[in-house]
């Protein structure tokens, strides 16, 4: 905890940091789960059974969470206070579509101006990833992909920012 605790003060949030932390919590209740059967002498079979019943529990909660989406909007945040710096590429990677809401988020507030063709390099990159989400079929169809992608054109428009054609 405390490690994972000192990256996210150093380098900001990440989706797989705040994954680490909930599988650290899924690791927390496996033991007091083991704790319990112990100390009440429960058997083997209430154990596995318990910690299937945590390991249920815990991906179906997950698959509801938005953890790209909370992560960007609490580091555009910090980004806006001056509490850290231009994230790396591979974060806008990690956080999909969000990376709209970053993006626009890092334009509005930029806060070195030297960073301005590192941004505008990371939005030609996002550019040509959204255009690949765009193209997906309907199994992989996420609303708040489809959200996110809306107001990135809104967006662009708005400051009217054109990019060649990725083709």
């Amino acid at each position: 905890f405390i490690r994972l605790l000192i990256y996210v003060e150093a380098y900001g949030q990440t989706p797989r940091r705040v994954y680490v932390l909930l599988f650290l919590f899924l690791v927390i209740g496996g033991y007091l789960l083991l704790g319990h059967a112990v100390y009440r002498g429960k058997d083997f079979r209430w154990l596995v059974g318990s910690n299937l019943v945590l390991l249920f529990s815990y991906f179906f909660i997950l698959q509801f969470l938005d953890v790209p989406g909370w992560v960007t909007s609490r580091n555009i945040e910090l980004y806006r206070q001056g509490r850290v710096e231009y994230p790396e590429s591979m974060y806008f990677h990690q956080i999909g579509s969000h990376s709209a809401r970053a993006l626009e988020a890092i334009y509005e507030n930029l806060q070195d101006p030297a960073e301005e063709e590192k941004l505008m390099e990371d939005m030609r990159a996002a550019r040509r990833q959204f255009e690949y989400v765009r193209q997906r079929r309907w199994p992989s169809f996420q609303y708040r992909d489809y959200r996110n992608l809306q107001r990135w054109d809104e967006f662009l428009s708005r400051h009217e920012i054109q990019f060649p054609d990725p083709r």
